[in-house]
């Protein structure tokens, strides 16, 4: 079955990217065009990101299912990863092509500058990023030009995933989502951002945190929490603690608190230290430990959470 879906998607894939070919009779003016289309019906592509994304997830699981009952699986995680690359490249080949003729905003405040008012998904690619990415753009909140990060509100998505779920993010962004560390340095890691934490308890009382200045790491550097200050809000200032710490997951210990992994002890992945102060990222669903739910300070067990970021300034850092 897995074989027959993957071959199915890489297909889709495939006869996408031919669509691009560029040919000599026809004229640029309508290949422009052609492209311009194919962008306003990203749509597709998008629901292939996020395909992508749901298959690593439930591959994690299927591993963990494996592993705990001793059972050899018929197709390795493997092999089914290496043709997931294949159909990720070719997707990256297929939104570059149209990059370089549709101009993409760098972020979602440049979305809001083009005269955009209405929150919704759009693509966007930060102007060091690899290739463009499609994120939920809050245009409304504060001024607007927002890209949000995380969103907890339900409990259906599972946030106990591993290295490479939080690094390409995971989830739908038509509801609960995480939108990746390496999304997010691209978005932070060359321009001083701003970040907004909305916060609402059991009891439906709202508080925010805001920072001034907020940045994260490159995979290199352990995706970091490089750069955060000049706090303001009406909930404590529970992210400053984490500060400076890299950012930990169940498989991949990166705290400072020796001979324990954070994440695996809280059920969660965080920028950990000894181990946390905040904790958007803990289990929504089941936590009998306060400190294993969805945490920011002392309000435990939180009902909706999410992070946005958006440029400070127009000035990219040089590199």
């Amino acid at each position: 079955m897995w074989g027959t879906f993957i071959l199915m998607l890489i297909i889709a894939v495939l006869c996408d990217s031919a669509e691009f070919s560029v040919r000599t009779t026809v004229s640029p003016d309508t290949e422009r065009q052609k492209l311009t289309n194919i962008l306003n019906s990203l749509n597709e592509k998008v629901e292939l990101q996020s395909t992508i994304r749901e298959i690593n997830n439930r591959l994690e699981k299927l591993d963990k299912h494996y592993a705990e009952n001793k059972l050899s699986p018929a197709t390795t995680s493997n092999e089914v990863s290496r043709k997931l690359e294949i159909i990720e490249q070719k997707l990256t080949e297929v939104l570059n092509k149209v990059a370089e003729v549709t101009p993409i905003p760098e972020s979602c405040l440049e979305v809001k500058k083009r005269g955009n008012n209405v929150t919704g998904v759009f693509l966007i690619k930060p102007r060091f990023a690899s290739a463009p990415f499609l994120a939920v753009c809050d245009l409304t909140t504060r001024g607007g030009g927002w890209t949000v990060i995380l969103n907890r509100f339900d409990g259906k998505v599972d946030f106990y995933l591993g290295w490479q779920s939080y690094k390409v993010g995971f989830g739908n962004l038509a509801e609960e989502f995480w939108l990746g560390l390496e999304n997010i340095h691209q978005l932070s890691g060359y321009q001083v951002n701003e970040l907004l934490v909305e916060l609402v308890e059991s009891d439906n009382n709202e508080t925010f945190a805001s920072y001034d200045h907020f940045s994260v790491g490159s995979e290199v550097e352990g995706y970091a929490l490089k750069t955060l200050g000049g706090f303001s809000g009406t909930a404590e200032n529970s992210l400053a603690y984490h500060g400076g710490f890299k950012f930990t997951t169940k498989d991949k210990d990166q705290d400072l608190h020796t001979g324990v992994n954070c994440a695996q002890s809280y059920s969660g992945a965080w920028w950990y230290g000894k181990c946390h102060h905040s904790h958007l990222t803990g289990l929504y669903k089941g936590a009998t430990d306060k400190y294993k739910g969805v945490r920011w300070g002392e309000r435990f067990f939180l009902k909706k959470a999410r992070m946005l970021i958006r440029p400070q300034l127009d000035l990219s850092l040089t590199l």
